[in-house]
């Protein structure tokens, strides 16, 4: 009988063991999977910012980019391309993603529609990846990365309304080359930041960042990257 007795409880313990391992295990594959995404995340937007520069570089403005025409263009890497929808593009996340022109602004150009920068937005991200990738250096300045928007709401802007374009979603105006920012502070799910900015400077600091990526357990975070 006692050695029936201690059967079941090394059986119990063995269980329990493996319990604790299987949970282990799926922790760190979840673990995994998030910086394998996040990697994957970086690598994609250096790739397609760079591709954009070489295929513009003997141009005066980025007129006419936009998911279609960076599809033909192969300026996306392949895994992104949505094969049964012409022009559209998804992240790892399973969000959109949209390219597209903006313009300098008022501040510097006096002129409203110049495209002279490119605009480069990552949607459906979980606020893990926005909080990792939006307080990430991305080298402003000397990358030419004039500004980022960082979005932790659910809702899809007016902007987003198609694939073929994006219009200037970041609304941010710049003065004096970047030396001010028209931006805003990180509050309630929102943040603008731009190089040389007095109200918010880049890189955007982690507390910021967690501030601005308010999107909570649903993958509604976006980011938008802007470049001249």
């Amino acid at each position: 009988m006692n050695e029936y007795g201690r059967s079941m409880i090394e059986m119990l313990g063995v269980l329990a063991i493996i319990g604790v391992l299987t949970v282990g295990g799926i922790a760190g594959y979840t673990k995994a999977m998030n910086r394998y995404r996040l990697n994957e995340t970086e690598k994609q937007i250096t790739s397609i910012v760079a591709n954009i520069r070489t295929l513009y570089l003997q141009q005066t403005s980025y007129n006419g980019l936009n998911n279609l025409s960076a599809v033909k263009s192969e300026i996306v890497p392949q895994e992104m391309v949505d094969k049964n929808s012409e022009g559209k593009l998804t992240n790892i996340f399973g969000g959109d993603v949209y390219i597209g022109s903006g313009n300098i602004g008022q501040g510097v150009s006096k002129i409203k529609n110049d495209k002279k920068t490119f605009l480069l937005e990552f949607t459906g991200l979980s606020r893990s990846a926005c909080v990792a990738l939006a307080s990430n250096d991305w080298g402003a300045g000397s990358s030419g990365l004039m500004g980022i928007k960082v979005s932790g709401t659910t809702k899809k802007s007016a902007s987003e309304s198609t694939v073929e374009s994006v219009a200037d979603i970041t609304e941010i105006q710049f003065q004096k080359n970047g030396a001010s920012c028209d931006g805003k502070n990180a509050s309630q799910g929102l943040m603008i930041a731009c190089a040389g900015g007095q109200k918010s400077n880049l890189p955007i600091t982690k507390a910021q960042a967690a501030i601005a990526c308010g999107c909570g357990s649903t993958n509604g975070c976006s980011i938008v990257w802007k470049y001249f």
